[in-house]
């Protein structure tokens, strides 16, 4: 299990002391499946056709950076990030708020042993879901 990912690990917050699941689920490597990967290249074939990568980086950047500034604009405190479409903001039980989002059909993860929650934001988002995770995240603090 050199190479696994964290889902292959029994606790993943535990990353510096690793210990593997007791079932199959230790052999998880990680690596997607070969028609995973045609059906990635498809979706770039897909992508391009509308008008290529740079207009659909530009546009998945923008929803990005809107939910940063609808965050800011409530106060809630939003980790550094690079060009991304993932945004992490602080939220005091991330567990608890990913599973209130889940109730709201607003899919977010936490990241365990931090006190982060983490969308992925883009050009496949609306406005309304942008303004409806910041107002949740916002009633959170």
């Amino acid at each position: 299990a050199r190479w696994s990912g964290y889902h292959a690990h029994a606790d993943p917050e535990q990353g510096l002391e690793p210990a593997l699941h007791d079932d199959a689920r230790r052999l998880a490597t990680g690596f997607p499946a070969p028609h995973q990967i045609e059906w990635a290249h498809a979706s770039l074939d897909v992508l391009e056709e509308r008008g290529g990568l740079a207009e659909v980086q530009a546009a998945a950047g923008a929803g990005a950076d809107r939910l940063v500034a609808l965050l800011e604009e409530r106060e809630v405190p939003v980790a550094p990030r690079g060009s991304s479409t993932l945004v992490s903001f602080e939220l005091p039980d991330p567990q608890g708020f990913t599973e209130r989002a889940a109730a709201e059909s607003l899919v977010i993860r936490f990241i365990p042993g931090a006190a982060y929650v983490r969308s992925s934001v883009g050009a496949w988002n609306s406005e309304d879901e942008l303004v409806r995770l910041a107002d949740l995240a916002a009633a959170a603090r």
